[in-house]
């Protein structure tokens, strides 16, 4: 499972999870996509999804069951969960032991768990969710990111005794 971040809004963060899950399942891998980001979600435009449709956080918050929020894809093999509504305690719900459970549960059905993370450098949603996922990644984008805000991403994540993988 990977975790997908960036510095800053506007990096490619949701492009870049998209597109890497889309790929992966037409190499023949199983794969799901969540976006774990309760504030800002993105990833329901790319499916046809709507901001209404149950997703991670009524699974969090124990009004749904995981088969509830697994929606299948156009794309074979590439099944999503959206954000659901959003709530107004995000970083609460992500560490609930569910969140985690969920992530272990997804790795023995799926090939591949891509999460769409917020921005580190916003909130602390990114570093929560890398402790339930194999590893991270920061997407950096030339003439948006800044060096300090690299930076600034690899410390936070430091900090929480987490490696960032690239």
């Amino acid at each position: 499972s990977i975790g997908i971040t960036s510095a800053a809004p506007g990096a490619g963060k949701s492009f870049t999870s998209t597109n890497l899950a889309a790929v992966a399942a037409q190499a023949g891998q199983k794969v799901c996509l969540i976006d774990g980001d309760l504030r800002r979600a993105q990833i329901w435009k790319y499916f046809g999804r709507t901001k209404r449709d149950v997703g991670l956080s009524e699974y969090l918050a124990g009004e749904a069951t995981l088969d509830e929020v697994l929606y299948e894809t156009e794309i074979e093999n590439l099944f999503v969960i959206t954000s659901g509504r959003l709530p107004p305690n995000p970083s609460e719900l992500l560490m609930r032991r569910s969140f985690k459970e969920m992530s272990d549960e997804l790795d023995k059905t799926f090939d591949l768990t891509i999460v769409d993370c917020p921005p580190t450098l916003a909130v602390t949603d990114p570093v929560i969710i890398s402790k339930s996922v194999g590893t991270t990644i920061m997407v950096v984008r030339f003439d948006e990111t800044a060096l300090p805000e690299v930076r600034a991403v690899q410390q936070a994540f430091q900090t929480a005794g987490i490696r960032l993988a690239g």
